[in-house]
């Protein structure tokens, strides 16, 4: 229900714009907007039809989104996107994992490396989280860091099972 919505607003804000956009591009755009909340999409939905003549490239709404976001929401995201990567791709798909990471690899290097990321214990996962924001906070690192077309979901892991990883 949600991608539909979004399809929609994004088909209306091409209206509103004059902009004559192909139903591909439409859907690709509704993917990459799906993690959003919806009030968040249309807030900047709406800023962006009153600030700007043109229909918006993906980045425009991806900054109008993140640019609504407080330093601490943005860290705890990175700190998610750092987790979710470990399940994703464990500790043996190193090489995966920091194509997927983009910028948010710089946080992975601070904190040890992949591999004592992937091996912090269960019980100082709260340890990890909260050096991980801050150093996310520091460096200044966004979840925009993340390349789009890995938000999509282009990349397959192949991760079985019997790999280590961080449950959250």
């Amino acid at each position: 229900m949600t991608k539909a919505v979004i399809f929609e607003l994004l088909r209306k804000t091409a209206k509103i714009k004059g902009s004559d956009v192909d139903q591909e591009r439409l859907a690709l755009m509704t993917d990459l907007l799906s993690n959003y909340e919806l009030d968040r999409i249309r807030v900047a939905l709406n800023r962006i039809i009153c600030n700007s003549p043109f229909f918006p490239d993906i980045s425009e709404i991806l900054k109008e989104l993140d640019g609504n976001k407080s330093k601490d929401e943005n860290a705890n995201a990175v700190v998610g996107e750092i987790i979710k990567a470990i399940g994703m791709f464990g500790y043996y798909q190193k090489n995966a994992a920091k194509e997927y990471l983009g910028q948010i690899w710089d946080i992975v290097i601070s904190m040890g490396g992949w591999e004592t990321v992937c091996n912090t214990p269960a019980e100082n996962i709260q340890v990890f989280r909260a050096q991980a924001r801050e150093m996310a906070k520091s460096l200044g690192v966004s979840i925009g860091d993340i390349k789009p077309s890995k938000i999509i979901g282009e990349t397959d892991s192949g991760r079985d099972s019997s790999t280590p990883r961080i449950v959250s």
